[in-house]
Parts: C-alpha cells; structure tokens; sequence
C-alpha cells in the first residue's frame, strides 16, 4: 500500500533518532530548562533573525494554537479565522475550551483577505452595541493554509498592518512551516514572519520531528507567564530536552542549508511531480497548491479503485458530485513511491483490468513506464497489444506503417520509439537494424512533406493583398506599413493599439 494520507506518517528524520540515541542515558534538568532547550533556542532565533524572541518548545499543534490563543486574548476579546482555519474547523474547539471564542471570515484559497479583515473590525467599532458583541483581540493564519496555499509577502504585510491599526495580535500557525518556506515562488521567508507576526509556531510533528512545535513571540512581554499557562493546558513536557533536541538538530547546517529548509525542499519538489503527473494524465485538480498538499478530483470509479493501492485522504465534495481528495508528501516520502502512484493511474485508467490478467503491481509498473501518447488510438493500442504478449512472447512483433499521411507517419514514428523502449524495458530484443532503417526513411517522408506543404502554402496582405511567404511573421507588408496605407494606431501586427501607449 502507497500511503500519501498525510506528512507526519513517518518516525522522526534519521538525524533526530541518532541524536536521542547518543543522548538517552544523559541527565538534564527538566521542563525546557536544559541546555539543550536553550541551544535550540539560540539556533531559532538566528534563524529568524530576532535576538529578543522568546521560544517554547510544546507537545503538539492543537496544543499550540489552543494555549497561543488564550495567551494573546483578552477575556473579552474573539480570533479571527478563516472558515477553513485548523483552529475552526479541525481542532474539536480546542480555543473555545479555552474560553476564547473564533471568529470565522470567508476563505479564498484557504487565505484570509486584508481587506476583508479591516471591514470586519470597522463594522465592529462602528457599531454602538458592540459591548455585547465578542471583540477581534486577534488574527490566525496557517502557512501553508489547509489548502496548501502560502501568503505572499505582500499580503502577509498587509494583514499585519490591519492588525496594528485595530491593536490586534497577529498568529501564524506554522504547523507545515517547513513546506510553506520551501514552496513554489515563495517570497516569505522566517525572518519575514518574525517582524510581521506577533507569535507564529515553528511545526516539527509535520516536518521531522518525532513530536513538537517550537512556539515564538517575538514581542517582549506577550510571553508574561507563558509557562504556566502551557502547563494549565496540558502543553508542558516534564522531559522537555527531548523537545528541544529535535529543534536543534532540525535546526542544525546540513548541505548548505537548515536541515528544516531541506526536509521542506525535498517534500515540496515530489508534491509538484506528482501535480504535473496528474495534470498530465488529465485530472483535475482543485486548485494549484505550491507546497506539500495536492488536492485531486475523483469520480467515485476512480476513488475506489485507486483505494485498493493506495491512502489518500477525503477532503470534502465537489459541487459536481465528485470527490476532492488529498495527497501529502513529507520529508521522508521516497521519489519511487510517487512514481508507482502515477502508474496505477495510467494503469487503471487505459487499460482494461482484464486485459492485465495476474500482472503484479510492480510489473504494471514497468510497463506503464514506457513513453506512451495516451492521446495516438494507434499508438495506443500497440501498447495494449505489447502488454498483452509480453508474458507469452521471446520477441515483440516489429510494428506495421498505418498509412503514408502526415498524421500516419508520425503515427508510426511513436510506434517504433514505444516498440524500442517496451523492449529494452522488458528486456526483450530489437531488431536494432531495421530499427535504424525505419526511424531514418520515416524522418525523411515526414520532412519531405512538410517542405512541400510549405512550399504551397501561400498567405497575403491585409491590406494590398500582396502574395506573402509563408514564414512572413506579420498580417501586412512591409511596404503597405512603410507607406501608412493603414490607419494610424495600427501596429505591424494590424492590430489598434491602446489610446495613450507609446511605441
């Protein structure tokens, strides 16, 4: 079984193991206050670039956002979430056992927006009853969001300035931090969410980590008896080194960067592979996500037969009746794992179980990884004919020209490379030779007619009708632009340009 239901599946990053091995029999004081704890500390702190910022190492997620919360909130004050927020959604309402109350705003992509932000806490301080109403003390946001979506920096700095206007604290819950700083054209790094956040949690549990977050206020006093209030809430490890030891090995050099940077990068650069992989064999997929998470849609046929191979994990129905599910990738998520996922999908999809027999999921496999233009019914069903002989035959059938057309001809040039690449794939000879022949005589008729199309296609100026080459790149003649026989405002192209733009 393929398991891509989420990214804390695995143990702990092989470095954390070794580490807590080397170290089991030593003594330490407890709680945090070792100086393993403090080491990690200092690590953190550089990396965010915030000398002042105090850090506390937490048990897990939930914990973290439910203790942050009802640390940064006044008794009268609420946090506002978007719909999708962990804290509103998926936490069993963890703050609201806390006393604190969410305040859910509408989700764009799992984001929250600015502006809508700012006409939330002006409608509340214009209306005359508000002392009735649960105030905004607050703004969570994840990064990655539940989507996989990242904030850019711009609209990271934008929710951060709503928050200074309205005197609110602004909470990011990093519980996939690592994959939101490696993520596709992102422009946030860590010292970037320590200036504009006034606590933000760094995620072990998802990126490495046995167990863990590493929460950071950066604002002095915001972190008053922080301490105690993770002990009220359940958030507290007496073996609190255990802790700190896997932030300061996560934290640690490692080929050129942080090991947390690298557990990010190596996750996010499989979830991409496997979101051009699906793109490519035609699925749809919810929304275009450039960290860990891929989002998919999946007729009910598909979902299950894909279930019988693989984990996945339900995220929520599609207006047409579809299922939108979920893959994760994580730092520990091996790059064959994510190529045999997208071979059961071209196995199940074109070819018919049937026809497969007793084949063995690795043998599909090394089938389904031959090139194959899944769009060519010719091509197509050579594959299909090669996948049926291949336990029965010492030698593939040399394949057979369809026709002397364009089309045909290229045809038949796919079927000799997908005739080659079976055989080499299934270790079974080629006619090497008559390979040759066939590849360089079908090259020639296909160059020998494009040129005499070409040569007879035949185009003419917009505006004179003069006869044009047919690699002429403009729709008028040089002469008819030269001479201004078009109206001005016309460039080359005849096409008007914008009132007011300059050439």
């Amino acid at each position: 079984m393929l398991h891509f239901d989420s990214d804390y599946m695995e143990g702990a990053h092989p470095a954390i193991i070794e580490r807590l091995a080397a170290t089991n029999l030593d003594q330490t004081s407890g709680y945090g206050t070792d100086e393993v704890c403090e080491r990690a500390r200092q690590r953190i702190r550089e990396a965010c670039a915030c000398p002042e910022a105090a850090v506390y190492f937490l048990v897990g997620g939930t914990q973290a956002n439910a203790a942050v919360a009802d640390q940064i909130l006044r008794p009268w004050e609420g946090i506002v979430s978007a719909t999708t927020g962990h804290i509103t959604a998926h936490e069993a309402g963890a703050v609201e056992a806390c006393g604190r109350k969410t305040l859910p705003l509408p989700q764009h992509d799992g984001k929250l927006d600015a502006a809508e932000v700012r006409a939330y806490c002006e409608a509340y301080w214009a209306d005359e009853n508000r002392e009735h109403i649960v105030a905004p003390g607050a703004v969570y946001i994840s990064h990655p969001t539940e989507y996989g979506t990242v904030y850019s920096l711009v609209e990271l700095e934008a929710l951060s300035q709503v928050c200074r206007d309205f005197g609110m604290r602004l909470f990011m819950d990093g519980a996939r931090l690592g994959y939101g700083l490696a993520a596709v054209g992102a422009d946030v790094a860590l010292p970037d969410i320590a200036r504009l956040c006034d606590a933000f949690y760094i995620g072990g549990t998802k990126v490495g980590a046995l167990c863990g977050e590493a929460v950071v206020f950066t604002k002095p006093g915001l972190d008053d008896h922080f301490f105690t209030l993770m002990k009220k809430r359940g958030a507290l490890l007496a073996k609190g080194r255990f802790l700190g030891l896997q932030f300061d090995v996560l934290f640690e050099e490692e080929d050129g960067g942080l090991r947390y940077e690298n557990a990010g990068r190596h996750a996010v650069a499989l979830a991409q592979r496997l979101a051009e992989g699906f793109r490519a064999k035609g699925y749809d997929l919810h929304l275009d996500s450039p960290t860990n998470q891929q989002f998919v849609v999946l007729d009910d046929d598909a979902k299950a037969r894909l279930a019988e191979h693989a984990s996945f994990g339900f995220w929520e129905l599609a207006p047409d009746g579809r299922t939108v599910v979920r893959f994760a990738t994580s730092w520990a998520t091996r790059p064959e794992a994510v190529d045999e996922l997208l071979a059961l999908y071209m196995s199940f999809e074109h070819v018919h179980r049937d026809d497969m027999g007793e084949y063995s999921r690795q043998e599909i496999y090394k089938l389904i990884t031959c090139s194959i233009d899944i769009d060519n019914k010719m091509v197509m069903d050579l594959w299909k004919d090669y996948c049926r002989e291949y336990r029965d035959v010492t030698e593939l059938e040399f394949p057979y020209s369809p026709g002397e057309d364009l089309y045909d001809l290229e045809s038949y040039y796919k079927m000799l490379d997908l005739y080659f690449q079976f055989s080499r794939k299934v270790g079974l000879p080629v006619q090497a030779e008559n390979l040759a022949e066939e590849r360089r005589s079908t090259e020639e008729e296909i160059s020998r007619i494009l040129r005499t199309e070409c040569s007879s296609y035949t185009r003419k100026c917009s505006a004179c009708g003069k006869e044009l080459s047919w690699d002429y790149p403009f729709s008028i003649c040089e002469r008819c632009f030269e001479r201004g026989k078009i109206s001005r405002g016309h460039n080359r192209s005849g096409r008007r340009r914008a009132a007011g733009n300059r050439v």
